[in-house]
């Protein structure tokens, strides 16, 4: 009402509780629907009016909706009585359900414990799989929930017991040959000769036991390859193959790499041919001018021998190191000295690139004829065995082992740099000259290399698992290496190397 004017306008809005849809906003009466409410709800709704003069004012109301909640009873479930079955049989699961107060709406199968299967029409009152192939018997349990139209569920379960119908007999698991390889040759493992008498899906899973590791094309295929490390060493794979039953078999395979020589080498030295005694006699010499045709004995000089190919041919002219060999003395910063100097520290072979150590005969830390035994503390290096500590004879007593001694001159900085090491088999073979294997020089240019031993220790281990204590000494006057005990200091003298 208005005492001194008229109302020209109203308008209903809701100030609380939960939101409903007025009929009209802007009339004296409006409606709505009360909500669904879990629990007593108040409702509170503003008008505001104004009159003729644009004076406005407001009241409020509330309206308490209440409850009308309905229990709902949960359904009654029926997973069906447990089963017993055979291996590999189709297995139905039987469910029914019943809702006192509403309908069932969905079913739902769902496995619980026990080897995963496969199940069919999961969502419906009955389900089946097929069951799995098992070693023992095997319990699976299933449970299946139903839901009613007011969204209540109910539970039930049964178990299904898996017998095997059979013994099963193993597989047999082949590897593979043994196989001998270069570094960098691609390499196949084959096991798809491996067997089972009960069936041919067998599982295959490829593992490396030994040696550098390699990365192998898969893990998972009869089948797999690799690519061969660059280095001297023995590899194992083992193969394990497995049936259906799950019953495994293992076989290993041995794959022997000889690394590919990629560095420079030397010629052998070596500029006489050798005659060929056609009777078999004792005639020959192998001192006979290639040049030649009929020996001074009256045998032919065949064609085709190392004196008349390569550097020692072709470079045969000494002024810097005999038949091919090419040396450039070095003072002790490693500058390089004329080849008539008479003091020098090191040696650079110009054709590998190389530079090496000059031993001394002044009874001190690099004197020729110090001893050591071979000791490589370097597990990725050693072979599988370190070596003997300082059981050598030198002067710097405690420290009579390879790497003992190699650390000394490194710390000295030899000829103005660190980086010095035991040599590799190849590498101080490539400083042996054949045709000087007899004294004075035994196999060395003593123009370059005055004070010389017989033998030295070079970095390569023996790879043969029997002699896994042991390294390679080339043993210059004979002209080829020995394998001799890591703990042998009476072969055991070292001359060190360095790359530039």
């Amino acid at each position: 009402s208005d005492s001194d004017g008229t109302i020209v306008s109203y308008s209903w809005s809701q100030t609380a509780g939960t939101s409903v849809m007025l009929t009209s906003t802007d009339s004296a009466a409006t409606s709505f629907t009360s909500p669904a409410v879990d629990a007593d709800e108040t409702l509170t709704f503003e008008l505001t009016v104004t009159d003729d003069d644009g004076a406005t004012d407001s009241d409020t109301v509330s309206i308490t909706v209440r409850s009308a909640v309905v229990e709902n009873s949960s359904p009654t479930v029926n997973a069906g009585i447990d089963q017993s079955v055979d291996e590999f049989s189709t297995v139905t699961l039987n469910g029914s359900a019943t809702d006192s107060d509403g309908s069932i709406v969905s079913y739902q199968w769902t496995q619980l414990s026990g080897g995963s299967v496969v199940l069919s029409n999961a969502d419906s009152d009955s389900a089946s799989f097929t069951a799995p192939d098992v070693i023992s018997s095997e319990n699976l349990t299933f449970q299946l929930t139903v839901t009613d139209d007011n969204g209540a569920t109910g539970v039930d379960s049964v178990t299904v017991t898996i017998n095997p119908v059979s013994t099963n007999t193993p597989p047999t698991a082949d590897a593979g040959g043994n196989q001998a390889v270069v570094a960098g040759a691609t390499v196949t493992l084959d096991g798809s000769n491996s067997t089972d008498t009960e069936t041919t899906n067998l599982d295959f899973s490829w593992t490396q036991t030994s040696g550098s590791m390699v990365t192998l094309s898969s893990t998972d295929q009869a089948i797999v390859t690799f690519s061969a490390p660059n280095s001297s060493e023995t590899l194992s794979f083992e193969l394990t193959v497995t049936d259906e039953e799950g019953i495994s078999s293992e076989d290993t395979v041995i794959v022997t790499v000889q690394a590919a020589i990629t560095e420079k080498i030397n010629d052998t030295g070596v500029t006489f041919c050798g005659d060929y005694d056609s009777a078999g006699g004792a005639g020959g010499s192998n001192s006979e001018d290639c040049a030649d045709t009929i020996s001074s004995n009256g045998f032919p000089i065949p064609d085709g021998q190392d004196a008349g190919y390569g550097r020692d041919k072709t470079a045969n002219d000494d002024s810097d190191g005999h038949a091919g060999f090419s040396f450039t003395k070095l003072d002790s910063d490693g500058n390089p000295l004329p080849a008539n100097a008479m003091e020098w520290s090191c040696v650079k072979d110009n054709v590998t690139g190389l530079i090496w150590e000059v031993k001394t005969d002044d009874d001190g830390l690099r004197d020729k004829d110090n001893k050591y035994t071979w000791y490589n503390s370097d597990t990725s290096t050693n072979g599988g065995s370190v070596g003997t500590l300082d059981g050598g004879i030198c002067p710097d007593e405690g420290s009579c082992d390879t790497e003992s001694y190699i650390n000394a001159v490194n710390d000295l900085g030899l000829c103005g740099e660190n980086g010095w090491r035991l040599p590799s088999k190849n590498e101080l073979l490539s400083l042996l000259n054949y045709e000087k294997l007899s004294a004075p020089d035994y196999g060395m240019d003593t123009r370059y290399f005055p004070y010389h031993s017989d033998s030295y220790w070079t970095s390569t281990p023996v790879s043969d698992v029997f002699y896994d204590d042991h390294a390679w000494v080339i043993k210059f006057p004979i002209g080829y290496g020995l394998k001799k005990s890591k703990g042998d200091w009476a072969f055991g003298r070292a001359r060190l190397v360095r790359t530039p």
